[in-house]
């Protein structure tokens, strides 16, 4: 079997709207039920934005969402390259 190479590491970071219009990161699957939901994944250095419901208008993104994605890709990296247990 030939082994797989990426070129690069996208790094994901998913939002969910709770009730009252407050964001979460990184929610569980019944946060995930209750309103909009939003995955920004950095590739490359752009990133991409995907956005289920409503709730979310660019300003959001660009003002409270994207700086609280940006803030946690090293962290993510780090848990990314960790060896498995």
């Amino acid at each position: 079997a030939k082994g797989v190479t990426f070129l690069s590491r996208p790094l994901p970071a998913t939002f969910a709207q709770m009730p009252g219009g407050q964001w979460v990161l990184d929610p569980c699957a019944v946060e995930e039920g209750l309103g909009a939901s939003a995955s920004l994944c950095n590739v490359n250095g752009s990133w991409l934005v995907f956005h289920q419901g409503g709730g979310a208008d660019a300003n959001r993104f660009l003002e409270e969402l994207m700086p609280v994605a940006r803030g946690c890709a090293d962290k993510l990296s780090k848990l990314l390259e960790a060896p498995a247990e």
